[in-house]
């Protein structure tokens, strides 16, 4: 197992008992079980985004506390990716230039 495998685990583990990740996935569920939420978010989908009833059905979605918790966390998960991306980045350069100059 190379180094980079190793940390990659490390991160994975780090990752799955990370409470945004774990709320996230609560959210998700509930979301997903909550039939008046979903019936919204799909009536977006076939709305004109212009619309007045298209701008109310969104707000309302928005309004919910699950929906804007879930909406946050995203935000800051995405956050984290991309700082973990950064890094592998630069760990997996460094490796293949040492491998290259050697």
């Amino acid at each position: 197992m190379s180094e980079l495998d190793v940390k990659l685990d490390k991160i994975k583990n780090i990752l799955d008992t990370d409470k945004r990740i774990i709320r996230i996935i609560e959210l998700k569920n509930i979301i997903l079980n909550d039939k008046s939420l979903m019936k919204k978010i799909n009536k977006l989908k076939e709305l004109d985004i212009y619309s007045n009833e298209y701008k109310e059905i969104k707000k309302d979605i928005y309004n919910n506390n699950y929906f804007k918790e879930y909406k946050e966390l995203e935000v800051e998960i995405n956050y984290l990716i991309m700082e973990i991306n950064k890094k592998l980045k630069t760990l997996s350069e460094r490796k293949m230039c040492k491998n290259a100059c050697n």
